[in-house]
C-alpha cells in the first residue's frame, strides 16, 4: 500500500482488485488536492512568490519538503493542465530526487556533535534525553543520501498528477524519454514518477545522461574555483563568521542550558539540515528532534536559511557566471527537443524527412545542481542586487532567490510546448506545478521563436564546453 497521501487516507484491503481501484482512486484524489491552478489570461503573478504562503518554520532551504510549496499560488481559480484555448503539444520537465537521508559523514559527524553537547545539559534534562537517545532514522547504505519513501511517494504522486493534467502527452510510452542522473536516489525518482503516471519501466527505459544532467561534474574550472575552491564559499563563510550567526547560536545555547561548551553557527547549520530532512520525510515532529529544537526560534532559523542560500547562490546560480554557463548542454537538449516538437506540429503532427520525430515528453531526473543553474542560465529568480554576507537585513524578507521555494525535494520545473487558437506556438514555464511569469514578453507564456532566440543567445550553438571549463592554475571567474 502507498504511504499516507497528504490528503487521502491510507487503506489496506485484502483483495487485490480492490487494493488497485482505490489506488487508481487515491492517485486520483491526491492529483486534485494538490493540483495547481492556471491564472486567466489577465493575471499579474510574480516570478517571487510571496513568503507568507510558506511560514518559515517549513522552510529548509533544499532539505524543505516539497507538499510545503507545491500551493505556491492558493488562490487562483479554474484548474487546468494548460492556458485555455491552447493544446499542449509537448512537455519538458527537469526534475529534483525526491526527499533523501543525510550522507554517512554528515551522520557521523552529527553523533559527535550531540555526544558534546548531551554532556553539557543543565535546564532541559528532557531534550538531553532525546539528544543522547538519537539515531539516524535513514539508511545508509551506500554512503546515504538514500531515497526516503516519502521520496518514494513524493514522485509517485507527481506522476499521477501530471498524467491527469497532460494525458496525452503521457498516453503512449514510445514518445516519453526520460533521462536520469547515475545516481540512485534520481533513478528511483524516475521509476517512483513513471509508476504513478501509469507507465512501467517494461515500456520506458530510463537512460543515465550524466553529461546533460550533471554537467557541473566535467567542468575543471568550475569545480575547481567555484565547487570545491574558495569563490563558491566566500560570502558562506563570511556570514557564518558574523554577527547573525554568533547571536543565533548564543541565543539557543542560552535556551537550551548548555552551560559549559560554545554552541557554533556550524551546528546550528549542520541541524538545520538534519531537521529539514527527518521532517520531510515524516521521520520526526519537531519537539521529538534534537536538531529541530536546535534551530527552532524563527530568528535562527532565517539566518541559517540566509546562510545556505549564500552558498547556493554563489556555487550554482547568479553568484558567477560560470555557475550556469555550464548548463549549456542541457539548455541546449531544451532548445533541440523544443524544436523537433514544433517542426512536427507545423508539419501538422506527423513525422517527415521536414519534421523528425519528436519526442512528447521529455523528463530529466538530477538534483538541485542540475535545476539552480538552468533557472540561472533562463534568468529567473535573479534579485536586482547580489546576495553577499552584508545583505541579510534587505534581503532576509524579500528576495526572489530563496532554495526554500524553488528547489525543495522532488522540485520541477517545466516548459510545455503549447499550440494556441491563435495559431502560434508557445512556451509555458512552471516550476513545482505553477506558472511562472517570463520578463520576456511580460506574460506567463511566451511565442516560442522568442524562447528559442533567447536561449540562444544564452547557450549558443558555437558553446564550447570543454573551452570553457578549461582552467589554468590561478584563474578567477568574473561576477
Amino acid at each position: 500500500s502507498l504511504p499516507q497521501a497528504p490528503c487521502a487516507m491510507q487503506i489496506k484491503m485484502p483483495d487485490k482488485a480492490v487494493r488497485h481501484c482505490l489506488r487508481q482512486a487515491l492517485l486520483v484524489v491526491s492529483a486534485i488536492c494538490l493540483a495547481v491552478w492556471l491564472p486567466p489570461a489577465d493575471a499579474k503573478i510574480s516570478a517571487a512568490p510571496p513568503d507568507t504562503v510558506q511560514p518559515p518554520l517549513n522552510r529548509f532551504g533544499t532539505k524543505t519538503a516539497y507538499r510545503n510549496v507545491e500551493r505556491i499560488f492558493p488562490d487562483l481559480p479554474a484548474p487546468s493542465g494548460v492556458a485555455e484555448g491552447c493544446a499542449a503539444r509537448q512537455l519538458i520537465m527537469m526534475l529534483r530526487h525526491g526527499s533523501r537521508g543525510p550522507s554517512v559523514k554528515q551522520v557521523r559527524r552529527a553523533e559527535v556533535v550531540l555526544h558534546r553537547l548531551a554532556s553539557a545539559f543543565r535546564s532541559e534534562p528532557a531534550f538531553a534525553k532525546t539528544a543522547t537517545g538519537w539515531s539516524s532514522p535513514f539508511a545508509l547504505t551506500g554512503g546515504g543520501k538514500s531515497l526516503s519513501n516519502v521520496g518514494h511517494q513524493e514522485h509517485e504522486l507527481l506522476g499521477s498528477r501530471i498524467a491527469l493534467r497532460y494525458p496525452n502527452l503521457l498516453a503512449s510510452h514510445e514518445s516519453v524519454a526520460v533521462l536520469s542522473s547515475s545516481s540512485d536516489r534520481a533513478f528511483e525518482s524516475a521509476k517512483s514518477f513513471l509508476h504513478g503516471a501509469g507507465l512501467t519501466d517494461a515500456d520506458i527505459a530510463v537512460r543515465v545522461a550524466d553529461a546533460h544532467i550533471r554537467f557541473y561534474d566535467d567542468c575543471h574550472k568550475f569545480k575547481a574555483t567555484i565547487d570545491d575552491g574558495p569563490d563558491g564559499k566566500r560570502e558562506y563563510r563570511k556570514f557564518m563568521a558574523g554577527p547573525e550567526l554568533r547571536a543565533a547560536a548564543k541565543a539557543a545555547q542560552e535556551r537550551l542550558g548548555l552551560t559549559d561548551i560554545d554552541l557554533s553557527p556550524a551546528d546550528l547549520a549542520m541541524a538545520f539540515s538534519l531537521c529539514g530532512m527527518e521532517m520531510a520525510s515524516n521521520l520526526t515532529v519537531p519537539g521529538d528532534s534534537p536538531w529541530c529544537r536546535l534551530v527552532q526560534d524563527p530568528d535562527a532559523h532565517e539566518a541559517v536559511e540566509f546562510l545556505l542560500d549564500l552558498k547556493h547562490y554563489w556555487r550554482k546560480s547568479h553568484g558567477y557566471d560560470l555557475s550556469s554557463l555550464i548548463a549549456c548542454p542541457l539548455v541546449s537538449d531544451l532548445a533541440a527537443n523544443l524544436v523537433r516538437a514544433a517542426q512536427r506540429e507545423r508539419a501538422g503532427g506527423a513525422a517527415s524527412a521536414q519534421a523528425p520525430v519528436a519526442n512528447s515528453t521529455v523528463l530529466y531526473f538530477g538534483h538541485a545542481e542540475t535545476l539552480f543553474p538552468v533557472m540561472a542560465r533562463l534568468g529567473l529568480f535573479k534579485d536586482p542586487h547580489h546576495l553577499t554576507h552584508e545583505s541579510y537585513a534587505a534581503h532576509r524578507q524579500s528576495r526572489q532567490f530563496r532554495a526554500s521555494r524553488l528547489v525543495p525535494f522532488g522540485a520541477n520545473f517545466a516548459l510545455s510546448l503549447l499550440s494556441c487558437q491563435d495559431g502560434g506556438l508557445y512556451v509555458q514555464p512552471a516550476l513545482n506545478e505553477s506558472p511562472l511569469f517570463w520578463t520576456l514578453c511580460n506574460h506567463y507564456r511566451c511565442p516560442l521563436d522568442d524562447v528559442l532566440r533567447m536561449l540562444d543567445s544564452q547557450c549558443p550553438q558555437s558553446f564550447d564546453f570543454e573551452a570553457v571549463c578549461a582552467h589554468k592554475a590561478g584563474a578567477r571567474d568574473e561576477l
